[in-house]
């Protein structure tokens, strides 16, 4: 069953993170990064997903997903990962969980931040210090762009570029730091995440919110009961907010939280 988070997201647009469970490097060998890439191309249509850009590193895979039904994008994680999971487990003799969660998932709404997570997810090797340089990394969709293959199409050059003359504007981007969501992400930097999510659904800003309480506690209960790939706190929730773990509490318990 689709996660309900996904269906009530107002992009097409994710940047989505596998990672191997306990931090295990699960694609350390060219076998098992060929394989996800693999099966990652082999459901693509099938759930009607637009991969716009990826990069498989040693213990986690980064991509970032255009999908037009957003339900389609737990069913789509759901098949690669439980087939990837059968083939490791069978190659290393091992029984057990693969993944460190099914996946983790960043809505993005708006073209800036879809640029920010393009570059960033092609960074990721030269940050981990792997190459010197992006193209002599193998497994990510960089070198795609360069030469115009694999998901570098028409639709995404110009989704992304709005042109087909960006060899120099994409070069010039990935030159400089981007930020998006990382493995080691902290409470704070998902609640503002999350925050920025619901200034986008209910447009409107958190100074606002804050001078009102329902939609306060709207907001409360909004993160509270969204997805997130950490568990948010009271306590984390009211430093964010300022408020008192009390009130907190009540707003929720008010909401039937």
């Amino acid at each position: 069953m689709p996660r309900k988070i996904l269906q009530n997201i107002n992009t097409d647009f994710f940047h989505v993170i596998v990672q191997g469970i306990n931090k295990e490097y699960i694609f350390n060998q060219e076998v098992f990064m060929n394989k996800y890439l693999k099966l990652i191309y082999e459901y693509l249509n099938k759930f009607n997903i637009n991969l716009i850009s990826y990069c498989i590193m040693g213990n986690h895979t980064h991509m970032l997903i255009e999908c037009k039904k957003n339900e389609n994008l737990s069913s789509f994680m759901k098949i690669i990962n439980q087939k990837f999971a059968q083939y490791y487990n069978y190659k290393k003799d091992r029984v057990g969980t693969v993944f460190r969660d099914r996946f983790l998932y960043e809505p993005i709404y708006n073209q800036t931040y879809l640029l920010n997570c393009f570059v960033y997810i092609h960074n990721n090797p030269k940050k981990a210090n792997i190459v010197a340089n992006h193209s002599d990394y193998k497994y990510s969709s960089y070198n795609d762009y360069i030469n115009k293959t694999g998901v570098a199409s028409s639709n995404n050059i110009n989704l992304l570029f709005n042109t087909k003359n960006y060899l120099s504007f994409f070069k010039e981007l990935h030159s400089r730091g981007t930020y998006a969501l990382d493995i080691d992400i902290t409470p704070s930097e998902i609640l503002n995440l999350k925050i920025k999510e619901f200034e986008s659904q209910n447009f409107t800003n958190l100074k606002s919110i804050l001078q009102n309480p329902n939609q306060i506690a709207n907001l409360i209960i909004y993160l509270k009961s969204s997805y997130s790939p950490l568990k948010l706190s009271d306590i984390d929730i009211s430093k964010e907010l300022n408020l008192s773990v009390n009130q907190i509490r009540y707003l929720l318990k008010k909401g039937n939280i």
